[in-house]
This record gives C-alpha cells, structure tokens and sequence, in this order.
C-alpha cells in the first residue's frame, strides 16, 4: 500500500515549526516598525534643531548683541544694539 500523507508527528511538526517562524516574523516586523518611528523622530528633532540654530545664528550674525539676561527658568531674553530684542524659550514638557 502507498501511503501519501502526513503521519500526526510530521503535521505536529511542522505546525510547531510554522507557529515557531510566524512568531519570529512578527518579532522583527515589530522591532523594524519601533526603529522606524524612533528614527522619525530623531530626524524631526534636528530638523527643528537645525532650523533653531540657523535662526538665532542669523540674529546674532545680523545684529550686535548688547546683553542676554535671563526672563524666567527657561528662558534668555536677547537684547541688540538697535533696540530690539528676542527671548529664547524652551519648553521641556515634551
């Protein structure tokens, strides 16, 4: 007689191994998709850096800076030459 089946130990098998590979998938996918928003992040966060640094840079490059004073924990109030002023603030909440 020719048998063409699976034998309840091959089926066990092969099931455990399946149950085994999908689980290790998932565990990857996850681990990408916390990389990608952790990387999103970063990103966002020297974008606004960088556009922070270039702002007060061009302040500082355009104007004569006459005194920097502190206005509060987190906060430098600049004060130019010309009579105008600018205050620095940083919000640590986020």
């Amino acid at each position: 007689m020719n048998k063409k089946g699976f034998t309840i130990i091959e089926l066990t098998t092969s099931f455990g191994l399946t149950i085994v590979i999908i689980t290790f998938l998932f565990q990857v996918l996850i681990s990408l998709k916390e990389l990608y928003v952790t990387s999103t992040i970063k990103t966002e966060l020297l974008n606004r850096q960088a556009i922070l640094s270039q702002k007060i840079n061009l302040d500082l490059e355009n104007k004569t800076l006459k005194s920097a004073s502190k206005c509060g924990d987190n906060c430098i109030n600049f004060i130019y030459d010309d009579g105008t002023n600018s205050e620095l603030k940083l919000d640590n909440t986020n």
